[in-house]
């Protein structure tokens, strides 16, 4: 168990808690409103579909709650949208901390929920209780790259496109939903195949040089990408689809700086 010093919290609660929501975020609200989910994953784009912020909102019966890095910055974003909408916001005691674990809260079940990013990632606790919290912070972060699975400081705020980064294989938007802020793009780029680029998983030998956020990925001789996040020998690139054989080999031998690589293909990702 460790404690995610990044993540903090806020409550949105009134009578139109999910309409106010689910005409800003990328994935549907009624998975939890009409549901036996407890948390969904999604995100706030801006107007031109580029990334801003992604977070988790759980069901608490009639409050929801956010779980989000920077979440002071994401709620003063989405306040201005209230409009006339019976909805209230309210802050987390400073004594609220995120706690997360690859392993079940047996003690803490009703306070914790499953990342529903992927079954791998573990749970999450919110809770104002004294926790025993162990340094498990790297483990967590490790077993998140080898999945190839991007948080919240990978991302390229006003530049990332989210499906770039996987976020619909891993439960973040919904493509049957009413409209929301950024949707137009999110259509477009699903519906006339312009997902050109993907974040992959690189991993080094451990023995490995420096490497570096912008450092460009390499296969025969050609630059096919470049290293978006570092995490020991592992890395996550954003790579060009065409110009590595990825689709036909299960690993392809890169270059980075003057190290070899590989990059492979995590099972959940669809290419």
């Amino acid at each position: 168990m460790f404690i995610d010093h990044n993540r903090k919290v806020f409550y949105i609660s009134g009578n139109d808690r999910y309409r106010f929501l689910n005409g800003l975020i990328t994935q549907d609200m009624g998975v939890l409103e009409k549901s036996n989910h407890q948390a969904i994953y999604t995100a706030l784009l801006s107007p031109n579909g580029r990334y801003q912020f992604d977070f988790f909102v759980v069901n608490l019966g009639d409050t929801l709650m956010i779980v989000a890095h920077d979440a002071d910055a994401l709620l003063k974003r989405i306040q201005p949208y209230k409009l006339r909408l019976d909805v209230a916001f309210k802050t987390a005691a400073d004594d609220c901390h995120v706690y997360g674990s690859l392993q079940p809260f047996e003690t803490f079940e009703e306070l914790s929920f499953q990342d529903p990013r992927h079954p791998e990632l573990g749970y999450w606790l919110v809770t104002s209780e004294a926790v025993q919290a162990t340094n498990h912070f790297n483990e967590y972060r490790h077993n998140r790259f080898h999945l190839a699975v991007p948080d919240s400081e990978d991302f390229e705020k006003d530049r990332s496109i989210i499906l770039e980064w996987g976020f619909e294989e891993l439960n973040g938007i919904s493509f049957t939903k009413g409209c929301y802020m950024g949707q137009e793009l999110m259509s477009r780029t699903k519906h006339v195949g312009q997902v050109r680029k993907r974040i992959l998983p690189v991993q080094f030998d451990e023995t490995h040089g420096a490497i570096n956020v912008g450092d460009a990925v390499m296969y025969q001789g050609q630059t096919v990408g470049e290293i978006k996040a570092v995490h020991g020998y592992l890395a996550l690139a954003m790579l060009r689809l065409d110009m590595i054989p990825i689709h036909e080999q299960s690993t392809v031998p890169v270059g980075v700086n003057h190290d070899r690589a590989i990059v492979y293909k995590p099972d959940w990702v669809c290419l």
